[in-house]
């Protein structure tokens, strides 16, 4: 919740390190005190921009009493609480228990991505009132169904929401010998918690909405019966929504059918589709094809506003023709995933971000697209075009999608374009397409990792910036001293935060999406590029914008132009990655599959080089003139300053990280997408690799300033791994958890020095960005985190958690850090490179 939400809330921030409450802020109001204010939560955002809801008691307590009643809750019932906190039916879970001297089962946050855990301890403590998601629902495999949902059961009472009801997955386990009372529970964060509840009788195939909990009024938007209509919530429990009290009605978004037994839900006003000029139900698609006895969810994305793309969790595929019968002919899906389990968020619902990110990633060689439609470069005529050979439109829109180019689709149905045409138009040149050496050909016989689960680093204070954190974090001082880090998210909100004590200095919020990393200027002013093709320059000691650029020329959006554009150049594609320098070149990478070369003082290209799939990751640029770079292809390559290409390996894996040079060693390191380790030479030798089981990395490995002999690597779970140097064929790793969710930006380490008892003290810190939307701060140094564990001492398993005492930390004095970025070149998202100052 911002600044400005809790000054008109007049709510207090506190900060609690372990040891004492302190307030960070508060704006307390005596002339307001009937807020009566609860808690405060916000929504997901996955609807469009995320709300703050500040929740007063008179709300949720009717929700409280409600279940009480409804449920005849007691002291002797045991309720689990496994709902993450950011998810507002946890607050259903504690204050049941605290209103009815129930006993509360506590779970971590990872049971809900682990069931196997998770009914592990069902089956040890036996609770009787259990709320879940239908996503973990999913999760969980035949056998715990089956006994969760059978005569032996020990709940008396399941609740179900968030997401649609899986009656087909009920009715398939559940038997009749089980006493289990069955609800669905209906309710929207912006009128917390639930709002309605329907019991679900034995065999059911209708859900409706339900009957509304007390201060609670079902509205229909349009009463006519059998029309899909916006559900209203009514009735005297309000919230109020980013500090404003909204009178009247509170709009859901989610649509319902009126029947004569009443409403049922009919999927979200936003979830609607249209492909091809036909708009559709998702919803009501996805529930048709969970009528097959073999899937046990389904679920819909669109790509580029073109492609329809279908998640089906099944153990066998489904009959083409079952789902050409279900989805309209113009909207039918050019692929089908399979999956073992659907990816969920940290509310327990079905990750639709993750999904999305699967598919595109989804990618193939152009012959091999074609030879999986058929087409055998070895037995067609070239020379006829696709549609003599009687390629659809449906064909056409599948190899357009994994080419993932749309203008694909109309040459594919184009009758006067010949295959062979088609394959000059979208191969890649083969002026520079080298064969590379196949890994998958070698044997590769990977390292053993043993390891040991440390406890987590000490949190200071962490900062919720709306959004996922995608970027670096900037590191800098203000004008009159002060320690700060800025930080960017995909909200759009650019937040300057003093780094000590976790205290906000001004918060800037943009109305366009961040994954940029900011950098802060040796003249202090932040500098980040958003999605609308704006640089936003703003003063690091006040938060205001300076100035604004705007990199889209045919852009109408207003700019403030202070500053002179020396040179633009026109590149194949944008690029995430930071461009680097080398003598008067300045390299950079695109998502299209290019390392392009232009002169610095000039802005004029000198030369471009093609790779058969997209680099996301930055050059390895060594002082001699070679160059490394990684593409998601799992390709390795080498290439001269010249541009001449000089050796390149291929690998099985995508890689989004940069290659690392490995310290006092002449060995480079490539970390790999699924968890894969690879130290090579110079020349592309492989000489070890190692595999981490259950990890997977897009960033380098780095160094922390204060280990010079360890090496850290940044694991997308959530997990900071340290290993020793030089590393060996036996590898030891200690594992830090950071983050409960995703990690994708580089934990940044800095060393704060504090005055306690007119002692001075370095403290060292590391902030953590992550895809739950939190900055955090721990105190962490990497010399305490050395313990004396022997290999032989571990499990069988391979992982051990650890407590031992550490050894004496390191007094010796680490200097300040200094700005850690401060160029001022960037890469936009429209193509145009630009230089400025």
């Amino acid at each position: 919740m911002n600044l400005e939400v809790r000054r008109k809330l007049g709510l207090a921030l506190w900060n609690y390190d372990g040891k004492e409450l302190l307030q960070v802020d508060g704006f307390c109001d005596s002339k307001n005190p009937a807020l009566e204010i609860c808690y405060a939560i916000s929504t997901s955002g996955t609807t469009g921009l995320r709300k703050s809801v500040a929740v007063p008691r008179s709300c949720i307590w009717k929700n409280i009493e409600d279940f009480r009643d409804r449920f005849q809750i007691t002291s002797s019932d045991v309720i689990l609480f496994s709902t993450s906190v950011q998810f507002d039916p946890s607050v259903i879970e504690l204050f049941l228990a605290f209103e009815c001297g129930s006993t509360i089962l506590l779970t971590p946050d990872e049971f809900r991505s682990k069931p196997h855990l998770l009914v592990e301890a069902i089956r040890n403590f036996r609770p009787t009132v259990v709320q879940l998601t239908p996503a973990v629902l999913f999760l969980m495999d035949e056998r715990s169904l089956s006994w969760i949902l059978g005569d032996g059961s020990p709940l008396r009472i399941l609740l179900i929401g968030g997401e649609k009801f899986p009656w087909h997955l009920i009715n398939k386990f559940r038997t009749r010998g089980n006493s289990t009372r069955i609800f669905d529970v209906y309710g929207v964060t912006e009128v917390s918690c639930w709002a309605s509840v329907f019991e679900v009788p034995f065999g059911c195939e209708n859900i409706f909405i339900g009957t509304p909990i007390f201060g609670t009024e079902l509205i229909v938007s349009d009463d006519s019966e059998r029309v899909e209509s916006e559900l209203l919530l009514g009735g005297p429990r309000k919230c109020y929504i980013d500090g404003e009290f909204l009178s009247g009605p509170t709009p859901t978004g989610d649509l319902v059918a009126n029947y004569a037994d009443g409403l049922k839900f009919d999927g979200r006003r936003q979830d609607r589709m249209k492909i091809n000029g036909i708009r559709f139900n998702p919803t009501q698609l996805c529930s048709l094809l969970c009528l097959e006895a073999s899937i046990k969810s389904a679920h819909l994305v669109i790509i580029d506003n073109t492609f329809l793309v279908l998640f089906v969790q099944s153990k066998e595929e489904i009959n083409p023709m079952t789902i050409s019968g279900i989805f309209p002919k113009l909207a039918q899906p050019v692929k089908v995933f399979y999956l073992d389990s659907m990816p969920i968020n940290r509310n327990g619902k079905i990750d639709r971000e993750a999904l999305r990110e699967l598919a595109i990633q989804e990618d193939g060689d152009l012959i091999s697209i074609l030879e999986k439609q058929g087409i055998s470069l070895g037995e067609t005529d070239l020379s006829m075009s696709f549609v003599d050979y009687g390629f659809t439109s449906l064909s056409a829109a599948e190899i357009a999608f994994q080419l993932k180019n749309p203008e694909a689709m109309r040459d594919v149905l184009n009758p006067h374009l010949s295959i062979s045409k088609f394959l000059e138009k979208y191969s890649n040149s083969g002026k520079n397409r080298e064969t590379a050496r196949e890994n998958s050909k070698v044997n590769f016989d990977f390292a053993s990792v043993q390891f040991v689960d440390k406890r987590q680093p000490l949190a200071l204070w962490a900062y919720d910036t709306g959004k996922c954190i995608d970027g670096n974090v900037a590191i800098g001082r203000t004008s009159n001293g002060l320690e700060v880090v800025v930080v960017a998210s995909h909200s759009g909100r650019i937040a300057c935060i003093e780094i000590s004590k976790g205290l906000v200095q001004w918060e800037k919020t943009i109305t366009a999406r961040i994954e940029a990393s900011p950098i802060i200027t040796k003249n202090n002013f932040v500098v980040v590029g958003a999605y609308d093709g704006i640089i936003y320059v703003i003063s690091l000691d006040e938060g205001a914008i300076s100035w604004k650029f705007n990199t889209n020329p045919e852009s109408s959006r207003e700019a403030m132009p202070k500053c002179a554009c020396v040179w633009k150049c026109q590149i194949s594609c944008g690029s995430p990655a930071q461009p680097q320098i080398f003598k008067c070149l300045l390299l950079c990478t695109t998502i299209n599959g290019t390392v392009e070369s232009m002169n610095k003082n000039s802005g004029v290209l000198q030369w471009k080089l093609n790779f058969d799939s997209p680099i996301f990751s930055p050059l390895c640029v060594f002082r001699d003139g070679f160059f490394y770079g990684t593409t998601v292809g799992g390709e390795i390559f080498k290439i001269l300053e010249t541009g001449q290409k000089v050796d390149s390996i291929k690998i099985s894996s995508p890689i989004f990280a940069p290659v690392f040079e490995e310290s006092d060693s002449k060995r480079l390191i490539s970390l790999t997408q699924d968890g894969s380790m690879f130290i090579f030479n110079g020349d592309l030798e492989i000489q070890m690799a190692i595999k981490f089981k259950d990890h997977s990395f897009v960033r380098a490995p780095f160094k922390l300033p204060n280990d010079h002999q360890s090496l850290y690597l940044q694991s997308t779970t959530g997990y900071l791994l340290k290993i020793s140097e030089p590393i060996s064929s036996s590898v030891l790793a200690f594992r830090f958890r950071l983050s409960s969710s995703l990690v994708f930006s580089r934990p940044t380490e800095l060393c704060h020095c504090e005055t306690e008892a007119g002692t001075q003290r370095n403290n060292h810190l590391l902030l953590v960005g992550g895809r739950d939307d939190w900055l955090r701060c721990y105190r962490f140094d990497g010399k305490d985190s050395h313990f004396d564990v022997k290999i032989e001492d571990l499990e069988d398993d391979g992982v051990r958690i650890e407590r031992p005492t550490p050894k004496c930390p390191d007094t010796r004095r680490t200097s300040a850090p200094a700005i850690l970025w401060s160029a001022s070149s960037f890469v936009s998202d429209q193509v145009n490179f630009r230089v400025f100052v």
